[in-house]
């Protein structure tokens, strides 16, 4: 996108993608309006979808330790201890 205004109101809207359907519809407006869409502005977009997702679990951080990727969750959040447990992937 050559226009730099333009430009930064296509991230705000990446910004608040925040749902599969959130996804879907920033990546069909953008191929609607400007073509293809570099495999960057896609990760850029799921990246987006991540964070929201995080955000509303409660997830603080989101890092790598060990080739392990790690959850850091809010001391409050909407997860009952089996969840985690669950999402951990202990059995």
């Amino acid at each position: 996108i050559e226009n730099e205004s333009l430009k930064l109101g296509m991230y705000k809207k990446i910004a608040s993608v925040r749902t599969p359907e959130d996804e879907q519809e920033m990546i069909d407006e953008l191929i609607d309006r400007f073509g293809d869409v570099p495999r960057e502005t896609l990760n850029l977009i799921k990246i987006s979808q991540i964070r929201g997702m995080a955000e509303e679990l409660s997830v603080r951080r989101i890092y790598e330790q060990n080739k392990r990727i790690i959850f850091s969750f809010a001391e409050k959040n909407h997860l009952t201890p089996y969840a985690i447990f669950r999402l951990s992937g202990s059995r």
